[in-house]
């Protein structure tokens, strides 16, 4: 596991066993004495907030928790939990990451990016121009999640591209410092 190899036996076992009783404490606390299911559902928040931030267990694993802890917890029927797991909105981000890691695994992302650059430059303001366009269509059939994960690794690979083709990366004075020729006052933008 690669969450004990970086912390240490010990620190994931005091993680897991204060994650673990933290929940226990906070789901003894009367928080609302006319409805018990609050405080068990607190407890359980509880040990999903410090599942992540410590994570002696991988983020993937806790985040399938709420399906066996929620109905032993007697908070929601299992069913009920399941059916959140896998709606339409689920199934479209599920689809938007497979068809973006089957794009990096096809290197279309890098054809799309040398096209990209042929096409419209390395200046700056046509970079924006052409991501703004691309974006444009996208969005007009996925969600903005969906966009941003299937622009995540074109971006990458135009800003790959530009900083092989320039040797540095750009700098941060306004983004002309990377144009065809430009000066980094902006001589040229």
């Amino acid at each position: 596991c690669v969450t004990v190899a970086f912390m240490g036996t010990h620190s994931v076992l005091l993680s897991f066993a204060f994650s673990i009783l933290g929940s226990i404490t906070v789901s003894s606390a009367d928080l609302d004495p006319t409805n018990p299911q609050v405080s068990r559902c607190a407890g359980v928040a509880f040990l999903m907030a410090t599942m992540w931030m410590l994570t002696p267990i991988p983020i993937s694993a806790t985040a399938l928790l709420p399906l066996v802890v929620l109905p032993l917890a007697g908070v929601m029927d299992g069913r009920k939990v399941a059916a959140k797991y896998m709606n339409d909105t689920q199934f479209v981000f599920i689809g938007s990451f497979l068809l973006a890691v089957a794009i990096e695994e096809a290197y279309l992302h890098k054809r799309i990016a040398l096209k990209f650059l042929q096409l419209l430059g390395v200046r700056p303001k046509w970079v924006l121009i052409g991501f703004c366009i691309i974006t444009f269509f996208l969005s007009m059939c996925l969600s903005n999640t969906a966009t941003s994960i299937m622009l995540m690794p074109l971006g990458q690979a135009v800003a790959n591209k530009v900083t092989s083709s320039h040797g540095d990366p750009p700098q941060a004075d306004g983004g002309e410092a990377w144009g065809d020729g430009d000066t980094p006052e902006g001589g040229g933008g």
